[in-house]
């Protein structure tokens, strides 16, 4: 009988904080998210898995000279010049709804730059890919670092709608034609977080707790 009340217990417990744990978030592929491709001795205006979809932009050969600590991944870096640019990729998964969806990237600004060189407002944003509306998105700019020379990540994150269920996922990276230092970037990812509904978090946790309830006071007897 101890046994039976042990496994109850055990359900019980195991019910009452499923609705409370954190829900597993699955990695979205992004194409070639630490601009590795196409492999260059120093630029490339090409970025391979990635539109370029204004101004200048590329992949280039990082070292010491520019970040005291290479790039956060691999050993080159995407950049858009100081003349702005946007680069943009829709990937290849679609916006389910009740699904968090949480973009990341790296960016830092050189060390080798003159130092009256400032990063402008710069945006990571993730958007519709049928019509290119933005659905969140997060700026940052010169003010955003402590020092030169380092990479700091920042990210942005939308819960999808019933409206978005199905409609494509494209991320996009923008500087504005403002002159100043290049934005630099690397290690770009996406991750889909579930978002259980409020309706069922409060089923668990009642089921969870009157199996609880009930094993506690078979106990007692």
């Amino acid at each position: 009988m101890k046994i039976k009340q042990l496994g109850i217990l055990s359900v019980g417990v195991a019910l009452a904080t499923l609705g409370t744990g954190a829900a597993q978030a699955a990695s979205v592929t992004v194409n070639n998210f630490s601009f590795e491709t196409p492999s260059t001795p120093n630029f490339s205006p090409v970025i391979t898995g990635w539109t370029v979809s204004s101004g200048n932009a590329g992949v280039q050969l990082f070292n010491a000279t520019q970040f005291t600590s290479g790039v956060p991944d691999g050993s080159q870096a995407a950049l858009i010049a100081f003349n702005g640019g946007s680069i943009r990729q829709d990937v290849a998964a679609t916006y389910q709804a009740g699904t968090r969806y949480t973009l990341n990237l790296f960016a830092g600004i050189r060390l080798d730059e003159p130092g009256n060189f400032t990063l402008p407002n710069s945006t990571i944003s993730l958007r519709r890919s049928d019509n290119n509306t933005v659905l969140s998105s997060f700026t940052f700019n010169q003010s955003s670092f402590s020092s030169r020379g380092v990479f700091l990540s920042f990210n942005t994150s939308y819960l999808a709608g019933i409206a978005d269920q199905g409609a494509g996922i494209r991320i996009s990276i923008d500087r504005p034609n403002n002159g100043g230092t290049q934005l630099v970037f690397d290690n770009v990812t996406l991750n889909a977080t579930p978002v259980p509904e409020p309706s069922s978090l409060l089923g668990y946790i009642t089921l969870g707790g009157l199996m609880l309830g009930g094993a506690v006071r078979k106990a007692r007897k």
